[in-house]
């Protein structure tokens, strides 16, 4: 296991890192102050972004992705985590590889669509009485002929309002417990299907996080993505790739881009007529959080290793 980048691993990750910051860091403020993105500024960035090859880059290249490794997309991951999620999101795209594990019509339909940045979508696990107990969730499709009417409720959705189509998960056998959950898609604007409150988080300014409501939402076979009783496992194999890179490598960009301002402020804050970055004590704390940092970075490319 060899963690020395490859000269085209370098080129990705300097790309991704201009980007980041002539790009998306302008927007920083405006973002945080406004707690929204201009849609115009946004579909700009997403046309920069597909320019260079940045667009979807988890996706297979077949499927006209990037087509990275776990490893390449966790150290463009690490780039994105020095900006803010809807940037990110905007810029870079948010298309999960759940809809890898469709049928060639609704690859179409829905997958290479989303790819191109022409539609975008959200997964829809989360329930009031179902966080991380993703095998705890109420919502229910219940068999209507040759397909199903979905009931239920989600929250938490993130980019909710911006989305326009959605992966959503319901039990289709209540007494299956795990083994009865089936995942759909689902068009926004369906009857029956209600958008809810916008619920506010901490640090996303401008990312929204939905209610959802579904009230005999009336969904043909088509819409079942991948096999009946399989959902719960598919949802897991999303929620763990979204873990390990969106959250796990992001978040060490973040901390990367925190320790950056740290070293700056220590080099340039006098006390005493010296910078206090010279002070033994808070070299001490630098040093600490260096340490802190290489080590979540390394064990989230042994993970994405792993995964490879």
């Amino acid at each position: 296991m060899d963690f020395a980048l490859t000269e085209e691993q370098k080129l990705l990750v300097a790309t991704v890192r201009r980007f980041v910051r002539a790009e998306l860091a302008p927007l920083e403020e405006e973002v945080e102050l406004q707690r929204r993105l201009d849609p115009a500024k946004a579909r700009a960035i997403m046309e920069k972004s597909r320019a260079l090859g940045l667009y979807a880059m988890n996706i297979p290249a077949e499927y006209g992705g990037g087509g990275l490794s776990a490893v390449d997309y966790c150290l463009v991951e690490e780039q994105f985590g020095y900006t803010t999620d809807i940037l990110i999101r905007r810029a870079f795209g948010n298309v999960y590889e759940v809809l890898l594990e469709g049928t060639e019509e609704q690859k179409t339909r829905w997958l290479l669509p989303a790819v191109r940045g022409e539609r975008t979508f959200s997964v829809c696990f989360s329930e009031p009485e179902a966080g991380s107990d993703a095998a705890g969730i109420k919502s229910r499709a219940a068999r209507d002929g040759t397909g199903w009417l979905l009931n239920g409720q989600k929250h938490f959705i993130s980019d909710g309002l911006f989305s326009d189509f959605f992966v959503v998960s319901a039990a289709t056998d209540p007494a299956a417990g795990a083994k009865g959950i089936s995942l759909f898609l689902v068009d926004k604007g369906m009857a029956g299907f209600k958008i809810g409150r916008d619920q506010p988080m901490m640090g996303l300014a401008g990312t929204s996080h939905v209610e959802m409501f579904f009230d005999n939402v009336k969904l043909g076979p088509e819409h079942l993505l991948g096999v009946e009783g399989r959902g719960l496992k598919l949802a897991f194999d999303t929620l763990g790739r979204i873990r390990l890179a969106q959250i796990g490598a992001r978040a060490v960009g973040k901390a990367m881009r925190l320790f950056g301002l740290t070293a700056d402020h220590a080099r340039e804050r006098r006390q005493f007529g010296q910078p206090i970055g010279e002070f033994q004590l808070v070299q001490q704390m630098l040093a600490d959080s260096a340490i802190e940092i290489e080590t979540a970075r390394l064990l989230v490319l042994r993970a994405a290793w792993a995964l490879d």
